[in-house]
């Protein structure tokens, strides 16, 4: 997505939550944000960083991906309503606004942010695999692999979104949703497409489900290609590409190098 593409999306993102939203129009906001007249061209490729281990040989094997509750995941304010001392937090479906300083909002922010923890499941992606901090964090300090997955196998009935990176503090919070009890999963979704800018070098793109129960959720995205890291073990390869040919599946596979330019990557036979 190119800086203008970025723009339009912030901007369609405020319009929506200056609207008054509701839960039954949940659809509509999400097909409108996925518009060609928001964020251009979809792009053809995604990737997802992963460690080697048991879940990520189900994964492969499974052509799935696992959508996560956002109590694992590293950035601990993610996808919570978090106040701020620049004001007092305003939503338009309700009269006034109401300051975070006091304790029954306190609470109150409290209880939503719970919510958000019971019933949101997230995955997240990139559009970058040669992104050296990512590969460091996510997929074992390169010994892990990167998985690529072609958009023309997407299923769009998911919710998949890029997230906003604001440029400052106060900025976050204006892009930061507190819900009326109408309007729960639209609290949860566009609060979870907004993280710090600190974040930004990541290019994430997020799969995000609002679910009433706590089984585990997939969903289901065929790999096209996987990269392994640098210092990616021999036995890592050849347990990878064994699960490849035993259960004839189409995945290409690739070595990282690193060089003077960069991450390189050439093919495996």
């Amino acid at each position: 997505m190119n800086e203008e593409n970025y723009k339009e999306y912030k901007r369609t993102v405020r319009h929506i939550l200056g609207s008054h939203m509701e839960d039954a129009r949940l659809g509509e906001y999400i097909d409108k944000l996925r518009s060609e007249e928001v964020i251009g061209i979809m792009p053809a490729s995604f990737y997802r960083y992963r460690p080697f281990n048991q879940y990520t040989l189900s994964e492969i094997i499974n052509q799935h991906i696992f959508l996560s509750p956002i109590k694992n995941l590293d950035d601990k304010l993610d996808s919570k309503y978090v106040y701020t001392p620049f004001g007092g937090i305003s939503n338009p479906d309700e009269e006034g606004i109401f300051d975070p300083r006091r304790e029954e909002t306190k609470k109150k922010i409290a209880e939503t942010n719970k919510e958000f923890c019971d019933h949101l499941r997230i995955a997240c992606l990139t559009q970058d695999y040669k992104n050296i901090p990512m590969w460091y964090y996510y997929a074992q300090g390169h010994q892990g692999i990167c998985i690529k997955y072609s958009i023309k196998d997407f299923n769009n009935e998911d919710i998949f979104l890029p997230v906003i990176y604001p440029s400052k503090r106060k900025k976050e919070s204006n892009f930061k949703f507190f819900p009326t009890d109408k309007q729960k999963k639209c609290g949860a979704v566009f609060n979870s497409i907004v993280k710090d800018e600190s974040w930004k070098f990541e290019k994430e793109w997020r799969i995000i489900q609002y679910v009433n129960d706590m089984e585990k959720h997939y969903v289901n995205w065929r790999m096209s290609e996987i990269y392994f890291g640098c210092d990616a073990y021999p036995e890592t390869i050849k347990t990878i590409k064994n699960i490849i040919e035993k259960n004839g599946l189409k995945i290409s596979m690739h070595q990282m190098e690193l060089s003077t330019m960069g991450l390189t990557s050439h093919d495996i036979e």
